[in-house]
């Protein structure tokens, strides 16, 4: 008899069932060898009486898959992490992939030792949507397992790599204020990145600028927050020189900036436009609704989670953004974003 105190175990199912232990793995994983209708019917009869759950970790030695990835994200307080679980966790649903999600808290030291902790969990590979920075990059141990980096704008030496084209996003962005509504110079909120380099956010604004020979606008640098997107802007528009647009590294910061801006008792945009990067669904809900340049998550995520499984070569992979015009700059009517 079984203790009905502990779980049953494979040795236990075979027992009941009148078979051996392999011919009960054979069943439970689907092979490697067949095994006859009658003896699998009598297997899976013994796997219900005795409610019996493989293990996953016998089950990862027997098929080389536990049928899991691990995931790690910055955190859940900004809306686009959220997102990304969502988009990421449709795509890896279709190839009927569980994900074992982590959050790193935005801190690189903690997404390095998440990496590690994943990798004892004997998941099948790893997706980071990462906060790291090209100098946090050499304190990375191989994990020893499938390891991809999603929202990186950097290659990373021997490991696959996806990002948006955030450069290039960022340009059209600040070139659509400067060309279509006519503004001398564009305003700029930097986000906190942790690295005393420009990111691409910032050189795609500046290229835009150079461009057209203009020098850019004011830059201020505060956290990827609603309250650094608002203390940001209550700065700039206490300049003596009111800067007559503004572009925010993030959703949330340009959230931040509606606030401060209406505080100021300004219209958007006939005193200050505002734009902005992300592309999160509570974008077009604002008011007015946001102008941007949209991350393709879907995209991204399909691309990575593919090269995942089918373990393609190290690679960077940059995946180009969609401007969406909206109400925030000027324009009239809204264009929405019909995928992400």
């Amino acid at each position: 008899m079984v203790d009905r105190q502990r779980a049953a175990t494979l040795v236990d199912v075979a027992r009941l069932a009148g078979v051996s232990s392999a011919v009960v793995s054979y069943v439970v994983n689907d092979g490697p060898r067949p095994v006859a209708p009658s003896t699998a019917d009598r297997v899976r009869d013994a796997i219900a009486a005795l409610s019996y759950r493989p293990n996953s970790h016998a089950r990862a030695l027997s098929t080389g898959s536990t049928g899991i990835l691990g995931l790690i994200l910055p955190g859940t307080t900004n809306p686009l992490f959220g997102e990304y679980h969502d988009v990421l966790y449709q795509t890896v649903s279709q190839a009927g992939i569980a994900l074992l999600t982590a959050g790193s808290g935005g801190s690189a030291d903690t997404e390095r030792s998440l990496i590690d902790d994943l990798a004892r969990h004997n998941v099948d590979g790893i997706v980071a949507v990462s906060s790291m920075t090209r100098a946090d990059v050499p304190g990375l141990r191989d994990p020893g397992l499938p390891l991809l980096f999603l929202n990186c704008p950097f290659p990373v030496p021997g490991y696959r790599t996806i990002g948006p084209n955030a450069l290039d996003g960022s340009r059209r962005v600040v070139d659509h204020l400067l060309t279509s509504h006519g503004h001398s110079q564009v305003a700029f909120i930097a986000g906190e990145t942790g690295s005393s380099e420009p990111d691409d956010r910032e050189l795609g604004w500046r290229e835009a600028h150079h461009a057209h020979a203009r020098q850019p606008g004011p830059s201020i640098r505060r956290t990827f927050t609603l309250d650094g997107g608002y203390e940001a802007t209550r700065t700039l528009l206490a300049l003596p020189d009111r800067p007559s647009a503004i572009f925010a590294s993030s959703d949330l910061q340009a959230y931040g900036a509606l606030h401060a801006i209406r505080d100021q008792q300004l219209e958007i945009p006939g005193d200050v436009a505002v734009v902005s990067f992300d592309g999160t669904s509570e974008s077009a809900h604002t008011w007015p609704p946001l102008t941007l340049v949209q991350q393709p998550l879907r995209a991204m995520s399909e691309a990575g989670i593919a090269g995942l499984l089918t373990r393609t070569p190290p690679a960077h992979t940059l995946i180009d953004m969609k401007l969406i015009v909206r109400r925030s700059c000027g324009c009239q009517p809204d264009t929405q974003a019909v995928d992400r």
